[in-house]
This record gives C-alpha cells, sequence and structure tokens, in this order.
C-alpha cells in the first residue's frame, strides 16, 4: 500500500467534520480515478503550472500521493456568477451571491488538491478502507471523478469508487461533497459513447450535466478557460454545499431552541488579490511532504448570540474578533507509509 497523504491543517481549521463548512477560506479536493487516466496532468492544469513535467512521475511513482495549493480571490467567483446566472443549469443560492459579494468581496481562499491513490489502497473489492483513508476522505470537501476518452472501463469502475466513498459518509447522499465528473485526453480517440455515461449516472443515481458536474478536457491543448471554468464552478459547488449545510445546522438549532443563527465574518486584507490580474490565479504553491508556507492574511470569525434562557450545549471553538498579525508557521502533510 502507498502512502497516504492527509491535506494541510494550520492552526486556524475546523477539523470537526460537521462544523468545516463554517471553514469558508480553505477548501479541500480529493482527485479520484483509475491509474494513467491523466489525474496528475489535470491537477497541474487546474493550478497553472502546464510544464511542470517533474511531477508527472512513471511507472511506481505514479502511486505517490501529494497535495498541490492555490489561492483564487472571491471576485473570480462572484465573476463566474454574473458570467453564468442566467444558464439553465447554474444554481447559487442569492444570499451566498450576497455574502460574496458584500462580507467576502475582497477575500481569498485557499484551494488544496489532493492527487490520491485512492484505487491501490484496497487490495479486494470487499477490503474496508484504511482508516488513515477514510481520515483523507472525510476532510474532503469535494471530489473530482477522472476518466478516460479512450477507456470506457476507466468510467464504469468509478462505480465502486462512488459506493465506497458514499460507504464512509454513511450511506447518506446528502451528507457526501459535491462531485465532479472530468473526461481527460479528449484530444485521442474517443471510444466512450453519450450512452456509456448516462448508463453510469444511473448506476449511481446522479444527474451529470455538462459543464456544471461534467467537464471534457485535454492537457495537451492549451484551452486555459477550460481549466478555469472547472475549477471555480468546483469551488462554488463547495461554497454551496456549505453555505446548505450551514443553514441546514442552524435550523435544527433554532427549532431546538439551543441559539440564533451564527453570522460568519471574513476580514480579509484587499491587498491579497492582484486586482490587475487578467488570471483567476493569485498565488500559487505546490506542496510535497514538507513545506514551508505564510499562514494566509485572514480571519475567519464565527460569532454567536446565545439565548440566557438555553446555553449551548455544543462547543464550537470561537475565534477572535480582533485581527492581529500571523507569524510564519510550518505546515506539513501528515503521511502514513
Amino acid at each position: 500500500m502507498t502512502g497516504i497523504i492527509l491535506f494541510n491543517y494550520d492552526r486556524n481549521s475546523i477539523q470537526n467534520d460537521e462544523y468545516r463548512c463554517y471553514e469558508v477560506n480553505n477548501h479541500r479536493i480529493t482527485v479520484i480515478g483509475k491509474g494513467c487516466t491523466g489525474k496528475t496532468s489535470l491537477i497541474l492544469r487546474l493550478v497553472h503550472e502546464p510544464n511542470n513535467t517533474s511531477k508527472i512521475a512513471s511507472g511506481e511513482e505514479r502511486c505517490t500521493e501529494d497535495v498541490f495549493s492555490k489561492t483564487i480571490g472571491c471576485q473570480s467567483l462572484i465573476d463566474y456568477i454574473n458570467e453564468h446566472k442566467g444558464d439553465k443549469d447554474f444554481k447559487c443560492d442569492p444570499n451566498l451571491i450576497e455574502e460574496l459579494e458584500t462580507k467576502r468581496k475582497y477575500g481569498t481562499t485557499k484551494i488544496q488538491v489532493l492527487d490520491s491513490s485512492f484505487a491501490i489502497d484496497k487490495e479486494d473489492i470487499n477490503d474496508e478502507f484504511n482508516p488513515i483513508r477514510i481520515m483523507q476522505l472525510k476532510q474532503s470537501d469535494s471530489f473530482i471523478f477522472c476518466f478516460e476518452s479512450t477507456s470506457v472501463e476507466s468510467l464504469m469502475e468509478l462505480t465502486s469508487y462512488y459506493y465506497d466513498i458514499l460507504k464512509v459518509y454513511d450511506n447518506d447522499v446528502s451528507r457526501l461533497p459535491p462531485i465532479t465528473f472530468v473526461c481527460t485526453k479528449t484530444d485521442l480517440a474517443y471510444n466512450i459513447l453519450a450512452e456509456d455515461i448516462q448508463h453510469f449516472a444511473d448506476e449511481i443515481g446522479l444527474e451529470i450535466v455538462r459543464n456544471k458536474n461534467f467537464f471534457e478536457v485535454s492537457t495537451t491543448i492549451d484551452y486555459s478557460i477550460v481549466f478555469d471554468d472547472l475549477l471555480v464552478n468546483i469551488v462554488l459547488e463547495i461554497e454551496n454545499f456549505k453555505y446548505n449545510r450551514r443553514m441546514e445546522l442552524e435550523e435544527a438549532e433554532i427549532s431546538l431552541g439551543i441559539n440564533e443563527p451564527e453570522t460568519i465574518h471574513c476580514d480579509t486584507e484587499k491587498d491579497d488579490i492582484m486586482e490587475n490580474s487578467n488570471s483567476l490565479v493569485d498565488n500559487f504553491t505546490c506542496s510535497s511532504v514538507t513545506d514551508d508556507t505564510k499562514v494566509d492574511k485572514k480571519v475567519t470569525t464565527v460569532e454567536k448570540k446565545v439565548k440566557p434562557a438555553a446555553p449551548s450545549k455544543r462547543s464550537v471553538e470561537k475565534r477572535s474578533t480582533e485581527v492581529t498579525p500571523k507569524k510564519k508557521s510550518q505546515t506539513t502533510c501528515c503521511v502514513i507509509a
């Protein structure tokens, strides 16, 4: 079994799975698929480093997991919303749009993308996942399922991956983070028919819509806009998922008389965003097993108004409303051999 890498967590991260929906400035994406389906090449294009061929290993090194990261500005999400809000299949909660356009307009979001070796973790389809793998999957805010245009098998194999992950989430589809399906190597022979994709969708019980949760890409052809749209669409799906989850938790608390809705404030420095940049990328770092990074200059504050007659029955880490300079910290990936 290969080493399993967990996502990076800094001291401001919410590590409780149930309340991670309040962590609006950090999203984690896991890329899953059969070996040699172009997962690593896809990730490198998503983080805008297409020529870094040293990261595309061969042979047994393809089994090595790695975490890549980049930072995008919330303005990129706002621009994407304004561009696509008239589309038939585009959905975004108006309250989330208002939140992005006001409280978080000048904020930034750190994206971590995990290049996983999911397929080789289990020797048999009936084996249980390694506990560390389960932890890794529960840390994920979104999944990218990769398959290649030349192989129907690579598509159908995703069925078992889907049900394995669903099992980690107690077979509760409502708790399952958003999944985006990506067909790679579209510059090569296209052996997958629309009927194959529809059959796969029927097998897992999900609706697959082109340019919403299904994208076709080729990493050898420079269609940068496709990769920009893909990543921003995924981030927006995560934002929607977390927002809806926050609303569910707050409604449940109100019905129990525990407390009133929480207000989320994201204080960031406007200078963090490169306003004159034409790219969606504001910053890029590639994180291997260990690397020195700066703690993002942003603070997420969760303010809770507690009713005197009904004190809160759960403990949520409160964050300081006072913005203080942060020191450099060393962030590491956890590798389990």
